[in-house]
């Protein structure tokens, strides 16, 4: 290994930052009363993952799709004995009636198209995306959200060898 070298060992007290305390406002500077509310908190989270609408047309398929991670399901040619069968056996079910608005993403094609369209509408922020293909569609939106920083990612692993 040429051109490396060791690095040289700092000790440990010099390293080490000396703690200040909080920080404390400027004298003279508005003091918020004690019962006054804080800013919300979810500004700070940031914008939201897209939500994954599924495209049924019968009760199999959307049980197969809620078991493959939709968030919603667009029942408009269910029956309304399927949609009962669904609510039975999936509590707290969403069924989409047009609000939020979406991105169909089936329109671009093929699977390989229809999952590149989602993966472009993740990263821009579209707040919902409708689709058939389910499974694929679910891990592209993980995978870019996870990317983008939306989203945690489902493994993290540190590659030092």
């Amino acid at each position: 290994m040429t051109g490396h070298r060791l690095r040289r060992q700092v000790p440990a007290s010099r390293t080490q930052l000396t703690p200040t305390g909080p920080a404390q406002p400027p004298t003279g500077a508005a003091q918020p009363a004690a019962g006054a509310a804080q800013p919300a908190a979810a500004s700070a989270a940031g914008p939201v993952p897209a939500v994954l609408v599924a495209v049924v047309a019968s009760a199999a398929e959307a049980d197969q799709a809620i078991a493959a991670g939709a968030d919603m399901i667009d029942g408009t040619s269910l029956t309304d004995q399927d949609v009962a069968a669904l609510r039975g056996r999936h509590r707290g079910l969403r069924l989409w009636h047009g609000s939020p608005a979406v991105a169909d993403a089936d329109r671009a094609g093929s699977p390989a198209a229809v999952i590149a369209t989602a993966t472009v509408l993740a990263w821009l922020g579209t707040p919902a995306i409708r689709t058939r293909h389910v499974l694929p569609v679910r891990r592209a939106i993980d995978m870019t959200c996870s990317i983008a920083g939306t989203r945690l990612p489902a493994l993290t692993t540190r590659g030092l060898a």
